[in-house]
């Protein structure tokens, strides 16, 4: 009896210490009690996702009613909120609903716009979103504009006033509820844009309980309350903003549970942290660490063609017509893109940049051609030289303008000496004019005692407000504008202008556009159109589902995480999910794992070490992981396999809303109805990789979807293998050989008029490059009319200078 007892409390000891090693081994069985609650949904504890945003300044204002520049918008972005947003995976960003449920609907005078609001919405605070919470917000703007003329001087107008007016009048009249969930907008004047308009964050939504109605939002004691996705905790002078996942959000808590922005100044350092560890997402990379980053295995990097446009500004008052053409003609525009921006950049071809609505660069944009530009010169009468004698020009002194610039800014400084060199080739001395920033701006934007008129050439850009042509037409070209630092003024132009403001027909409205952008592009060149940049974010590489646009807006809701290859397989959070299941199990059954546990060890750590040392796509991961635990599971009793594969059950059965990027690959394996997900993977690939989304691919994918049914595998395959080639293409690889086919055509053209007008030199020696980048880049067909080209010019040449006979062959 006694040694039988002994016998019983060894086998106990021997079962414990077991327990002890396995719960080890396998990541503590209360890994389970951890991750999965009573409804097998995943823990928050074990599943805090934190995010350290590295800013590159720290936000001015953080009332969305007065902040103006992008690092304020960027934390206000995400706490608040307004009734319409932007589809960012849409490369034409359509506007869609957000605290609105849909599009509002206009009255035939155009004067009243009603909108249905989102219910079950509340503010971070816990007061209710409602008709009442809109009118209040617009009724604060509307104070801090001063359009009630009651607002203290102490107080101070917002600084974007003119977003919000037009024709010199604010664009609300008043604000209405119709009832709980339904707001109007009276207009003063009718405008169209006044959709896009509600995008833009001064038009975001605030708690009426937690904000200051007659005062500004202070950034040292005020609190930010919105409806957003995340709620604002704090922020820390030039160190830090801290936000954390508001749990109510009505489109579901976000993935990410706590987000910093981490304010580094310095861009060096910026970067090293990202490489570091120390942030896990920064934008706008130095240029010199794009190699890097793009090398390293764990660093994503992606890049978008901006809004953001840069050009020369012209005093329109000082330099007429005839001197802008000429200016805009002599400007060697592919120096400032390749090397003063080191390529980093694409010209500009109109006004309105390409991402912006009804953007058109199909129009004949000036280009590098000193001959033209003299000739422009010569035909008004302002000088009569032979346009290829260069002696003539550069010793002419036919005007002089300054040239205006912030110091420090090296790109605006470098196109101020380019200018001085090219517009001396048709007779301008431009003098250069650095200055201070607060100097600069104040002479732009006619402030203290400056005037425009102190300037004549200066290079800016325009960062876009919301997304409508007329935030860039009408802010920048307007006689009403405080924004025209051009002083541009066309009577037929700002006609144009007011009727595309009220104008409702998208047709007709478009036409409007695209008339305006021709007269601008091809005759009165307002300015010399100068080039857009690229949008870059590098991030760690387990961050997934951050759309990046052309808008520049951040969204971190949008935003998961996956698991890491550089030691931490994609399959072991999924092992470790198995691996405490079976720990688990092994914990509730001891006693029939018992005679088996060497060789359950030994099974799964082979199946850890196997997971951790492939490099096999995701899918083919889940694959081979319910195939290997399928066959260690012969080492089970058929209770205990039930029991493991239960517990490895609860896990991908977990509700679609815990948006768990392991979850989702999982399921859409699981997917049964395979020619269904072939087809949404082929729909989802084209949308994404940045096929045009024009009404040809949109009936392609329309009758895609139609036909799925009735194809075989067979030929879903083939359909997706004639478009594998362009599907597989990054997007900025599609929008890179479109650009260089371009460029090249166009430098082809522009040689074929060169050795028209006799400049044999420059345009045979430009006959070469595009045969030789043609060649290289891949387009056999150019380069070899390049080269054929070339040999008739040389021909004439010879025969222009008597060195051949015209018959000559």
């Amino acid at each position: 009896m006694k040694k039988m007892k002994m016998k019983i409390c060894s086998q106990i000891i021997m079962l414990l210490l077991l327990t002890i090693i396995i719960l080890l081994e396998f990541n503590i069985v209360g890994v389970i009690t951890l991750l999965f609650n009573a409804n097998g949904e995943a823990s928050q504890d074990n599943n805090d996702f934190v995010l350290i945003f590295g800013a590159s300044s720290s936000p001015v204002d953080l009332d969305p009613q007065y902040a103006w520049d992008s690092a304020s918008i960027d934390v206000i972005d995400q706490v608040c909120e307004g009734l319409y947003t932007y589809n960012l995976s849409d490369p034409e960003l359509a506007i869609i609903p957000s605290l609105a449920i849909v599009d509002g609907t206009w009255t035939i005078n155009g004067l009243i716009y009603t909108v249905p609001l989102r219910q079950g919405v509340t503010f971070h605070d816990g007061t209710k979103f409602n008709a009442t919470a809109v009118k209040w917000t617009f009724d604060r703007l509307a104070y801090l504009m001063n359009a009630t003329g009651t607002l203290p001087a102490s107080v101070g107008v917002t600084q974007f006033k003119d977003l919000y007016k037009n024709k010199n009048m604010p664009i609300i009249n008043n604000t209405v509820i119709i009832d709980e969930y339904t707001v109007g907008f009276v207009l003063n004047t009718p405008f169209t844009p006044f959709q896009a308009l509600l995008c833009f964050s001064g038009s975001y939504i605030l708690s009426p309980t937690s904000t200051n109605a007659t005062g500004y939002i202070d950034m040292a004691t005020g609190d930010l309350v919105g409806t957003g996705p995340f709620v604002y905790d704090s922020y820390t002078e030039d160190v830090e903003v801290k936000f954390h996942a508001f749990e109510n959000y009505w489109d579901g808590a976000p993935n990410v549970n706590n987000l910093t922005f981490s304010i580094i100044n310095n861009p060096t350092h910026r970067n090293q942290a990202l490489l570091n560890g120390t942030i896990d997402f920064l934008d706008d990379p130095l240029p010199n660490m794009l190699n890097t980053f793009e090398t390293d295995p764990n660093i994503t990097l992606v890049s978008t063609q901006d809004s953001f446009i840069r050009y020369l500004g012209m005093n329109n008052k000082q330099i007429n017509k005839t001197w802008r053409q000429a200016i805009s003609y002599a400007i060697n525009y592919s120096y400032i893109i390749n090397e003063i921006m080191e390529g980093q950049a694409v010209r500009l071809k109109s006004p309105i940049p390409i991402g912006i609505r009804w953007a058109n660069w199909s129009f004949n944009v000036a280009i590098y051609n000193i001959t033209k530009a003299r000739q422009i010169l010569v035909d008004a009468g302002v000088c009569s030289f032979d346009v290829y004698s260069d002696t003539e020009w550069i010793n002419a002194t036919l005007a002089m303008y300054n040239y205006t610039y912030n110091i420090g800014n090296i790109v605006r400084e470098s196109i101020g000496y380019l200018l001085q060199e090219n517009l001396r080739q048709i007779g301008i001395n431009v003098t250069l004019a650095g200055m201070n920033w607060t100097d600069f701006i104040h002479r732009l934007y006619e402030l203290t005692h400056y005037t425009r008129d102190m300037i004549q050439l200066y290079f800016f850009g325009w960062v876009p407000d919301y997304n409508d042509p007329s935030n860039f037409i009408n802010s920048l070209l307007s006689n009403t504008s405080s924004s025209n630092t051009a002083q541009y003024y066309n009577y037929t132009i700002q006609l144009w202008m007011d009727q595309a403001l009220n104008e409702t027909n998208d047709i007709l409205r478009r036409q409007l556009y695209d008339n305006i952008q021709k007269v601008l592009v091809e005759d009165h060149m307002p300015w010399a159109f100068g080039y857009v940049g690229f949008i870059r974010y590098a991030y760690r590489s387990d961050i997934i589902g951050y759309q990046s646009n052309s808008l520049g807006k951040k969204r971190f809701y949008d935003i998961s995480q996956k698991e890491l290859d550089n030691g931490l397989d994609n399959g072991v959070y999924v092992i470790s999910i198995i691996c405490s299941g079976i720990g688990a199990v092994c914990g509730i059954a001891i006693v029939n794992i018992v005679p088996k546990r060497i060789s359950i060890r030994k099974a799964v750590k082979k199946i850890i070490k196997e997971m951790e040392s492939e490099g096999m796509p995701i899918f083919r991961k889940y694959q081979d992981l319910i195939k290997k635990l399928e066959d260690m599971r012969g080492e089970f009793s058929k209770k205990n396999k039930r029991e493991i594969m239960d517990v490895f059950k609860d896990y991908i059965e977990l509700k679609a809303e815990d948006k768990h990027v392991v979850l989702k690959s999982f399921q859409k394996l699981a997917n049964e109805k395979i020619k269904s997900e072939m087809m949404k993977k082929i729909i989802e690939e084209m949308k994404s990789e940045g096929m045009p989304i024009d009404r040809k691919y949109q009936n392609l994918i329309k009758k895609l979807e139609d036909m799925w049914k009735e194809l075989s595998e067979k030929y879903l395959r083939k359909i997706m293998d004639v478009i594998k080639k362009y599907i597989e293409l990054k997007a900025e690889d599609k929008q890179a050989m479109l650009e260089c086919f371009q460029k090249l055509a166009s430098e082809f053209l522009l040689a074929c008029k060169l050795c028209q007008q006799k400049n044999f030199d420059e345009g045979l020696h430009k006959f070469q490059k595009v045969a030789k980048m043609a060649k290289k880049e891949g387009f056999g067909d150019l380069a070899k009319e390049a080269k054929v080209s070339k040999s008739e010019f040389l021909i004439e040449k010879k025969i222009l200078l008597g060195e051949v006979k015209k018959n000559a062959g």
